[in-house]
């Protein structure tokens, strides 16, 4: 059952004990690219990826976690995506992207979290959440738009960003001598079910 965030904050201030708390997504998070070309729309996703959320909260629990970001505590992400945990239903595609983001030389795409601002929603928090975004080797500011809930024991992050190939340097993969043509425009959509970290209570 959803947590409403005027009860979590009510609660939240009962508490002063807040120590940082690490979380880390569940098998169940999902970061997907969806972009189009002259032939047909295309779509790469992975669940195998790595991110860690660390926050100043009164316990691990989502609740809790919730609550402090609600309240703008001190927190911390970092996300690393591997490019060859990407895929698609056509292996073709998977090739030219690993190509086209040079995989063999820069295995990872990573966001960091500098920093964020949290607003209230009618159900849970809208995040700006501002970063440092590595393609390849090219690093840019991004911001995320997400939407902040919790799900069961689940604190959950979710929302899109829109970014072009070209801002970090790469040339939109072509096929078939060119005949076909990748557009430059991607979409990242991301669904981020943070739990508590393994280590910890």
């Amino acid at each position: 059952m959803k947590h409403t965030f005027l009860l979590i904050l009510g609660l939240a201030a009962l508490r002063a004990d807040a120590a940082p708390v690490t979380l880390t997504p569940s098998s169940a998070s999902r970061v997907r690219l969806e972009g189009d070309s002259t032939l047909h729309p295309f779509w790469s996703q992975t669940s195998s990826f790595t991110a860690i959320l660390t926050v100043d909260a009164d316990s691990a629990t989502a609740a809790a976690v919730a609550a402090a970001v609600a309240a703008g505590k001190p927190a911390s992400m970092t996300v690393s995506i591997p490019v060859a945990s990407l895929k698609s239903e056509h292996a073709g595609l998977d090739k030219n992207l690993r190509k086209a983001l040079s995989a063999d030389k820069h295995a990872d795409i990573v966001y960091t979290m500098e920093r964020y601002e949290a607003s209230p929603l009618k159900e849970g928090h809208a995040l700006a959440v501002n970063g440092a975004l590595t393609i390849t080797d090219a690093t840019a500011p991004a911001v995320l738009k997400a939407t902040a809930t919790v799900a069961g024991s689940a604190f959950v992050v979710e929302g899109e960003h829109i970014l072009r190939m070209t801002d970090f340097g790469i040339k939109p993969p072509t096929m078939m001598l060119g005949a076909v043509k990748t557009a430059d425009r991607i979409v990242v959509k991301y669904r981020l079910e943070f739990e508590p970290a393994a280590d910890k209570p």
